[in-house]
């Protein structure tokens, strides 16, 4: 690589004012198509440029400027200070080019409010926001936030299409449920290894409440800093976030007539959840512990706990976990109760 250094400088100094470089008049430029891929991969990977090589949105923009990435990612994560008010302030009307309308004072300082309320950032706030405080087009801009995992979205909301971002929701999660659902199902994952950062909490939350939107259009969810609640027709599902103890709670509710729905649900949402705490933060080893059901549902003070493979509920993923249980021989246990239905104890029967 250190016969590569004019290339690299070439790409790094190469039209300093854009944004980007186009990968299709670099490959025609240096003729060399895979000795130009291979330069690039070893700068992106060295944090000289960055190349989205298999995004599909993303493949053929090199961003050869990484101060104005970090630029574009500040618009909707430095909110230190009156930043908002300063916003307000500075307040000029803007025509929108993705929704062919104008944006008002008053409409802005509304969306302003319910993105700082709610994690919920209304695709007209982001056009401005982006057109106002950034050099890139809104759908490179939206494409960069999620190969950051920062949000997703677009969701559909009557009119409106809004993008989530869990961690700038305020307020803390807490478990509700409807008086219909007298059945509780939880599962809690205990991190052992490497404290796991914030952005990863932030990036559960959303892979759950994707999860659970893109199968439902009668689907509602709630974000929080800590956590969120997605409410369906017949079923809620909750995580929250234990840092201190680096601990997340997954829990679903429903009536006991769909108890085989809410374990599928509930282990689908843990598998998920797992999934992506591991491509975000490897460092990590993971304990699941499944809480009896039956006793949660007669409100035991102190419901036993024991420790089970994912695989006692018969939903695999497609590779084994890469996880340790402290004892997954036993079967779940409810006190001495014989009566208990065999479905809370061996849901996956």
């Amino acid at each position: 690589p250190t016969n590569w250094q004019e290339f690299m400088i070439d790409i790094e100094t190469k039209n300093p004012e854009s944004t980007f470089l186009d990968y299709t008049a670099l490959r025609q430029e240096y003729l060399q198509k895979e000795s130009t891929e291979l330069k690039l991969e070893y700068m992106h990977l060295e944090g000289r440029i960055l190349w989205y090589k298999t995004d599909k949105a993303l493949k053929d923009y090199i961003f050869h400027n990484v101060d104005k990435v970090t630029q574009l990612l500040r618009v909707l994560f430095d909110h230190s200070g009156n930043r908002c008010d300063t916003r307000l302030q500075d307040f000029k009307p803007i025509k929108m080019k993705e929704h062919k309308s104008s944006l008002e004072k008053q409409l802005f300082s509304e969306l302003l409010k319910s993105f700082k309320e709610t994690g919920l950032l209304d695709s007209r706030l982001l056009e401005y926001l982006v057109t106002r405080e950034s050099e890139f087009q809104v759908h490179i801009a939206v494409a960069i936030f999620k190969q950051f995992k920062l949000m997703f979205g677009p969701l559909e909301s009557g009119n409106d299409k809004l993008f989530a971002i869990p961690e700038l929701a305020r307020g803390d999660c807490c478990v509700s449920r409807r008086e219909s659902h007298n059945i509780h199902a939880r599962i809690e994952i205990v991190f052992n290894g490497l404290r796991l950062p914030a952005y990863v909490y932030h990036q559960m939350t959303s892979r759950m409440v994707q999860l659970h939107m893109g199968k439902s259009a009668d689907t509602d969810f709630v974000l929080r800093r800590n956590g969120g609640h997605v409410t369906k027709e017949l079923l809620d599902i909750t995580i929250m976030h234990d840092r201190e103890n680096d601990r997340v709670i997954l829990e679903a509710f429903s009536s006991v007539d769909h108890i085989h729905m809410v374990w599928e649900e509930l282990v689908n949402t843990t598998d998920v959840v797992y999934c992506q705490t591991k491509e975000s933060w490897n460092a990590v080893r993971p304990v699941f512990f499944i809480v009896c059901s039956h006793c949660l549902m007669l409100k035991s003070d102190q419901p036993k706990r024991d420790v089970k493979t994912l695989s006692h509920l018969s939903y695999l993923p497609k590779k084994p976990l890469d996880v340790y249980f402290s004892d997954g021989s036993k079967d779940l246990v409810c006190g001495e109760d014989s009566k208990v239905p065999e479905a809370l104890m061996k849901p996956c029967k």
